[in-house]
């Protein structure tokens, strides 16, 4: 449609009785879009005479055949009836089953106008339907520490880390109570650990092995604070998990190493030398 008047408050109700009284009977869709009209037609006939359109009621037309749709069936526009008042959307679409209509608010039309906006971009690409959706589905293994992984030479020698040398799924334990280990080698889990140390924590809240998410279960009920880092292909060390509070008083600091299918935590009793190059 050429711009001949205020085009986006016409009724499209009055368009779509004057392209009928042009064509000689109703066509099939008549749907206005960002700058004119979408018609579909009923029949080759009814398509000449569109063609041959000049003008119509107050506006002149220009004609462009669709190059892409070749149908119009099941296109929904509400922002089409928003210059519209309640009465006149009812009673012309009474014949269709419209007893009623409500406006779904700012966020439903900030919506419509986005996809107007889009569509108006000049691609020349309309949405008709929507003929399937594609669902992808990954295989998801949650990060937790299960058994024993050695450190890299390059952590090993800077000694500021504990790694217990466990043989089951409970290495966020035995790195917890590490820090309580004050004799000697501390790697070593023995009656210390099962014995001395055990009762010492309450663990549990936790499944073990214990994944990453649920470390901060352990913080709140024992009202600890604990970071979690991880290393690099470099053996960098990088933040994996942080406390979302200030460092509690009984705080720890842990490392979580991973090797193909094993992850482990261990217990960083020198940070600082750690990260020291």
């Amino acid at each position: 449609m050429k711009d001949d008047g205020n085009f986006s408050t016409v009724s499209p109700f009055l368009f779509a009785r004057e392209i009928s009284k042009c064509v000689g009977r109703p066509a099939k869709e008549i749907k206005k879009t960002y700058n004119g009209l979408h018609v579909e037609t009923t029949n080759d006939a009814q398509s000449q005479k569109i063609l041959e359109l000049k003008n119509t009621g107050d506006f002149g037309v220009y004609v462009d055949p669709h190059g892409i749709l070749s149908t119009a069936k099941g296109v929904v526009v509400s922002w089409n009836l928003l210059n519209c008042t309640e009465q006149e959307i009812v009673e012309e679409l009474a014949p269709q089953g419209v007893i009623e209509y409500k406006v779904r608010g700012e966020a439903f039309e900030k919506l419509l106008a986005e996809e107007s906006e889009i569509q108006g971009k000049g691609s020349g690409w309309s949405l008709i339907s929507i003929d399937g959706l594609m669902l992808r589905i990954n295989k998801f293994k949650p990060l937790r520490g299960s058994s024993y992984i050695d450190l890299p030479d390059k952590i090993k020698q800077k000694k500021a880390v504990i790694n217990v040398n466990n043989k089951d799924i409970c290495c966020f334990k035995w790195a917890i109570l590490s820090k309580h280990v004050t004799s000697n080698n501390p790697q070593r889990l023995d009656k210390r650990y099962t014995v001395d140390l055990e009762s010492t924590y309450d663990f549990s809240m936790l499944k073990f092995p214990v994944e990453i998410k649920d470390v901060k279960k352990f913080e709140s009920a024992i009202n600890v604070s604990i970071n979690v880092y991880t290393l690099t292909d470099n053996d960098e060390v990088r933040p994996l998990k942080v406390c979302q509070t200030i460092e509690k008083p009984n705080h720890f600091d842990l490392l979580y190493l991973k090797k193909d299918d094993v992850s482990h935590y261990c217990y960083i009793k020198d940070f600082s030398r750690l990260v020291r190059s």
